[in-house]
């Protein structure tokens, strides 16, 4: 029996003593003596390769959906010309489109497109494409917060009220930010709410990013969160749930070693 677990974080194998070798082939796999299983991490790509390895073994349906998961993100990776544009004020390019087609089709994206390349206009995009996506927190170097009003101004083919606050006490800032959500509301309008790494874990901003529910959630320069241990990773690993979508952005993912990469993923799908 192939299933996911009760927390569905984990791929659960039972299977017979006969086909410990092709459980032993399968990637990241692990030996569980407690619940006297094969485990795999719950991500598409391992239900994919566990369905595939063991075609004959029940699946639960919760798996297959996961599996069936990582079918569309391949449609939309190998998109040709044929990916549709959203409306947009200006014209994408075509690795924009899948871009934006990949964050409106999946809750986890990350965009490691080059430095220059239009990582921003992706998710301009794709705020505008989905008229439920009305609280939107965009996180990002202090020397890049002031930036993404312009992007918005740009690209957006819908008004969207966009507020980037990187100076000024922690506390003055999430009053200006409780004040300027409201107004979005009034005026329904996407409130988008652009603030430095450095003041999003820290009180009070840390209580208004975990008590707000986000439509999407983008860490702009991701690489800033590479460190596992630190204060900022942690923080955002713990309000990973309060996010409908998340998407990471940056141009260089790797800076030092493919180990930069494990606390970037643990915010965006731990199921990697």
């Amino acid at each position: 029996m192939i299933e996911l677990n009760a927390d569905k974080d984990k791929i659960l194998i039972h299977t017979s003593f006969a086909r410990k070798d092709i459980c032993k082939a399968l990637p990241g796999r692990r030996w569980d003596a407690i619940s006297r299983a094969w485990i795999l991490p719950a991500t598409p790509a391992a239900a994919q390769t566990a369905l595939a390895a063991l075609p004959d073994e029940a699946a639960s349906e919760d798996v297959r959906k996961l599996a069936s998961r990582g079918n569309q993100a391949a449609t939309f990776r190998e998109a040709g010309e044929a990916v549709a544009p959203v409306e947009s004020k200006t014209a994408p390019w075509l690795h924009q489109r899948r871009g934006t087609q990949l964050i409106l089709n999946q809750q986890a994206t990350y965009l490691a497109y080059d430095m220059g390349t239009g990582k921003s206009k992706c998710i301009v995009d794709a705020v505008c494409a989905l008229p439920a996506c009305r609280r939107i927190l965009i996180l990002a170097p202090a020397s890049v917060v002031g930036v993404w009003p312009g992007e918005f101004v740009k690209h957006a083919a819908r008004q969207c009220h966009v507020v980037a606050l990187s100076g000024g006490s922690v506390a003055k800032r999430v009053k200006q930010a409780e004040e300027e959500m409201r107004r979005a509301d009034r005026t329904d309008q996407p409130f988008i709410f652009v603030v430095n790494y450095e003041a999003s874990w820290r009180e009070p901003m840390a209580s208004l990013i975990r008590n707000t529910t986000w439509d999407m959630m983008v860490c702009d320069e991701a690489q800033r969160i590479k460190a596992p241990g630190g204060k900022l990773s942690r923080f955002l690993a713990s309000v990973r749930e309060r996010a409908t979508r998340r998407v990471a952005l940056s141009g260089t993912p790797m800076p030092h070693s493919p180990l930069d990469l494990y606390a970037q993923l643990r915010w965006l799908d731990p199921g990697v």
